[in-house]
């Protein structure tokens, strides 16, 4: 049977993974829109997401270009060869002939801007209990946040890590926009501790999409939709013009907030959550760390 070939595009976080020597893995769990690959990893699975048409932006993308994309010929544990520029899994292979950047950029947020994204991710459904929620952010706040010696931030944290249903729970959602949030306004130390206090016993807590994908916010990597809220913010929400009529909260931020909020039945609304948690946090003090990457232009 002759191969199928498809062209993708893969998120930066990945790139060095999907251009490096061949690797051989399985996958994880077959779904509409996507596909879940996994690679043996020594802190648990590397994970590779093969995005069809709709699938979320996440950092260990690899968006395949063309038409619709079935995924239902394949079954967990089907295995799978990443590497050498290519992912192949039974007769077809994907390759990768360019990447997107999933980098965390250092931003100067607008307070309205913020407050239009708390407000929105407050009206959405979380399918979290609030006093966790409630806790991190008390915790992420408060003076122990600056003392790597106060457990605070750290209890917190794990009382959040797989806190809720779906392949990505909802307490993972609050923490990944939260990290996000923390890069962006140079509070990159603070991201890293709470990196560091999802770890422990990770692979027994949540799913390995969901432990891979805080892996990679604490090291200052986002979904797409996030990226495209955090750079709206930088430019201040600023007013537009909707025929004619000004809107005060600029369309194209109201816009980018709408698509972080349609991803999956609720993981869009833990991102928002933790975006805003992190960019009230990260703008009420001054920067701690160095910045994830370049600042917005």
């Amino acid at each position: 049977m002759a191969a199928r070939l498809a062209l993708a595009a893969a998120a930066g976080a990945i790139w060095p993974l999907l251009t490096g020597p061949a690797r051989t893995g399985a996958v994880l769990g077959s779904f509409s829109r996507a596909l879940i690959t996994g690679l043996p990893g020594a802190d648990g699975p590397q994970v590779v997401s093969l995005l069809g048409n709709g699938a979320a932006g996440v950092p260990n993308g690899v968006r395949i270009s063309g038409g619709p994309v079935s995924f239902g010929a394949f079954r967990g544990g089907d295995p799978v060869t990443v590497g050498d520029g290519c992912v192949r899994l039974g007769d077809l292979q994907i390759r990768v002939v360019r990447s997107w950047s999933s980098r965390v950029p250092r931003i100067r947020p607008a307070g309205a801007g913020i407050s239009a994204l708390a407000a929105a991710a407050q009206r959405a459904e979380l399918r979290v209990p609030p006093e966790p929620v409630a806790a991190l952010e008390r915790a992420v706040t408060s003076a122990g946040a600056r003392d790597p010696a106060d457990p605070t931030v750290a209890v917190a944290v794990a009382g959040l890590v797989g806190l809720g249903p779906g392949l990505t729970p909802g307490g993972d959602d609050v923490l990944t926009g939260l990290m996000a949030a923390l890069h962006a306004c140079g509070r990159a130390d603070l991201a890293h501790r709470i990196g560091a206090a999802a770890r422990p016993g990770i692979a027994q807590r949540t799913t390995a999409l969901s432990a891979d994908l805080l892996r990679l916010a604490a090291d200052g990597h986002a979904f797409q939709e996030a990226l495209l809220v955090l750079r709206e913010l930088h430019r201040g929400g600023r007013p537009d013009t909707i025929d004619g009529a000004p809107d005060r909260l600029g369309a194209p931020l109201q816009r980018a907030i709408g698509r972080l909020l349609s991803i999956g039945h609720t993981s869009g609304a833990g991102l928002a959550t933790g975006l805003a948690m992190g960019l009230r946090c990260g703008t009420s003090a001054p920067a701690g760390g160095p910045p994830a990457g370049q600042e917005v232009r």
